[in-house]
């Protein structure tokens, strides 16, 4: 004799599809020794360190670092620019003996 097949009686309820979640953020991100720059070694590594650290900083701090780093390039190329101009002056600077 074969087997019956069981039928559930009543009416079938339909489920909500799952809630879609939000992209993870920076904040909600979980860091693992997969994610580059989070593993140990990194964490030792100078550059990894500095990577790491200006990952973690507020767009403020940065802003600031921006800002000197410029002032600091702008001071540098004040200095050449004045050695450039003595090197100029020194050329054609004439010689005279005095007697």
């Amino acid at each position: 004799m074969p087997a019956k097949k069981k039928t559930s009686g009543g009416t079938r309820t339909r489920r909500p599809p799952p809630a879609k979640e939000p992209p993870p953020t920076e904040s909600s991100f979980t860091a693992s020794a997969f994610t580059p720059g989070m593993a140990p070694e990194c964490l030792m590594c100078p550059f990894g360190l500095f990577f790491f650290t200006m990952r973690n900083t507020r767009p403020e701090v940065m802003e600031h670092l921006m800002t000197a780093g410029n002032e600091l390039f702008l001071a540098f190329r004040a200095l050449v620019e004045q050695a450039g101009e003595r090197w100029d002056q020194a050329q054609t600077l004439q010689r005279i003996t005095v007697r």
